[in-house]
């Protein structure tokens, strides 16, 4: 006798034999402030997308593994693996039907950051033992920890060495938060990232400083001056899901 978990059965099995013969460029597609790729090569399972970028950073050839068991059971687990100069590393992104998004990292290596008008601060900043669990509109969980000496090498741009930064991952409220801090000199300086579970973030860096040359050249890389006496700040908008 033929029962209604055969047939959904039947069918879980048929569209994931599909899939498997589906080209990676039917899936995959280019995203604006989030994950970009001049072309996409393999299937939805085992895809390399060449050329890839995320949130500006240059991410290499960047290959997405992609679990056909996982689907069966009603969530996607994707493996990344990044190596471009920008950004670095293995992560994996796990998606449940439910609205839970969860991103996992070992160690993502990012080199220099962004400002405006292709100015780049030198410096690596590191991202390890990442676990986070975003759900709906709350951050469940977070942890990690995070290392950068960005501002520290940038002392031809910002006329001398800035602090060392260091921090963890957190939950703050519906967001789960990357944050970094450090002081130096009677400096000091932040960079915030925080993630939503739709896949949006928003980022920040303040610097606060009551030396007339470097608010002079803080100015100069595009950081505007706050109410706050002697503090500058920058922020911004991208994608961290990769679609």
């Amino acid at each position: 006798m033929i029962r209604p978990w055969h047939i959904a059965a039947f069918v879980a099995v048929l569209a994931i034999a599909v899939g498997a013969m589906a080209p990676a460029r039917m899936f995959f597609h280019p995203v604006k402030d989030g994950l970009t790729f001049a072309e996409a090569d393999g299937t939805i399972w085992n895809a390399r997308l060449m050329r890839a970028a995320l949130g500006g950073l240059d991410a290499g050839d960047l290959d997405v593994r992609v679990s056909p068991l996982d689907v069966f059971l009603g969530r996607v687990v994707a493996d990344i693996g990044l190596d471009g100069k920008g950004i670095a590393g293995k992560a994996r992104l796990q998606l449940g039907l439910g609205g839970e998004r969860r991103i996992m990292a070992q160690e993502l290596r990012i080199s220099g950051l962004p400002l405006e008008d292709g100015v780049m601060l030198p410096g690596e900043t590191r991202i390890q033992n990442l676990d986070m669990l975003l759900d709906g509109d709350a951050c469940r969980d977070a942890q990690g920890v995070l290392q950068s000496n960005t501002l520290e090498r940038s002392a031809d741009l910002l006329g001398g060495n800035g602090p060392t930064l260091s921090g963890v991952a957190a939950c703050n409220g519906p967001v789960g938060r990357l944050m970094l801090t450090g002081e130096r000199d009677g400096d000091s300086a932040e960079l915030v990232l925080d993630l939503s579970g739709n896949g949006a973030a928003q980022w920040s860096m303040v610097y606060r400083t009551d030396k007339p040359e470097l608010a002079g050249r803080l100015a100069m890389l595009g950081l505007t001056p706050q109410s706050e006496t002697g503090s500058f700040a920058k922020r911004g908008a991208t994608r961290w899901l990769p679609f």
